[in-house]
């Protein structure tokens, strides 16, 4: 059996983890959260969620700090990046457009929205005001 071609970063099931660990740091959340803090809010495994953190980090879209009394698990997040913030808010916007219109849009931030999703949003959205 062939290998797929496919990148997990095209896969929406990937990008529904980004999108949800961004929320969490979007308002500020009231302290810096531990692994097991944000595991307590997002159902995900413990070493999807740490590879993701850390892939966010990378990334640009968060910032994190070490916290010297742990010594296993020992990053706390806190703060979004303006590049995640600029992420998150295209991330919620491609999310909003789907549910709006019902048609299906990839949250793979390289693929364009479909023009007649768009354009069906925008007479929805114009009705509604």
């Amino acid at each position: 059996m062939a290998r797929s071609t496919t990148t997990p970063q095209n896969k929406n099931a990937y990008n529904e983890t980004k999108r949800a660990l961004l929320n969490l740091f979007h308002p500020l959340p009231p302290k810096h959260l531990s692994l097991s803090d944000i595991k307590e809010k997002i159902d995900i495994p413990e070493g999807g969620i740490r590879r993701a953190l850390t892939a966010n980090y990378k990334w640009g879209y968060i910032w994190r700090r070490q916290d010297p009394t742990k010594r296993k698990n020992r990053y706390a997040y806190r703060y979004l990046k303006p590049k995640g913030l600029r992420v998150l808010k295209e991330l919620n916007r491609r999310k909003e457009i789907e549910t709006t219109t019902g048609i299906e849009i990839s949250l793979n931030l390289k693929k364009p929205i479909p023009l007649a999703a768009i354009k069906l949003y925008n007479k929805i959205a114009s009705k509604t005001k």
